[in-house]
């Protein structure tokens, strides 16, 4: 699924009773935030990229995707991580660039973690 330019400020709750996604893409939108639940019941998405929008946090749930090996959250606002990415099971690459991140949630260790990005952040060390 990709959801591009459109003048959205909030996904409906009900947006992610779509089942099977295996792949998702929001870019392009004036969203500042995101369904609180729902998100674990994605047992087959294994990529979620999130770009130019006006995200301040990810809701905690994203982090019960037990499958997601690709998390992107590009040139958004986010302030913060949820607690659980440091351990997601599944997760290879996180990209968290260009956004205003200072800190990483602590533990900070997803198992089969490859690729990190995170530049453009007020990051001043890594846990």
């Amino acid at each position: 699924g990709r959801l591009r330019r459109v003048e959205l400020q909030r996904l409906p709750d009900s947006f992610l009773d779509i089942s099977g996604l295996r792949q998702l893409e929001i870019s392009h939108l004036a969203l500042a935030q995101l369904p609180d639940h729902g998100w674990a019941k994605q047992v087959c998405l294994k990529k979620l990229r999130i770009n130019n929008c006006h995200l301040q946090c990810l809701p905690d749930e994203v982090c019960k995707i037990e499958c997601l090996e690709t998390l992107a959250v590009v040139q958004c606002q986010l302030s913060r991580l949820p607690p659980g990415v440091g351990s997601m099971p599944a997760l290879c690459s996180l990209s968290v660039t260009a956004n205003r991140l200072s800190t990483l949630p602590r533990p900070f260790k997803p198992p089969k973690l490859e690729s990190f990005t995170a530049e453009g952040n007020g990051l001043h060390a890594l846990p």
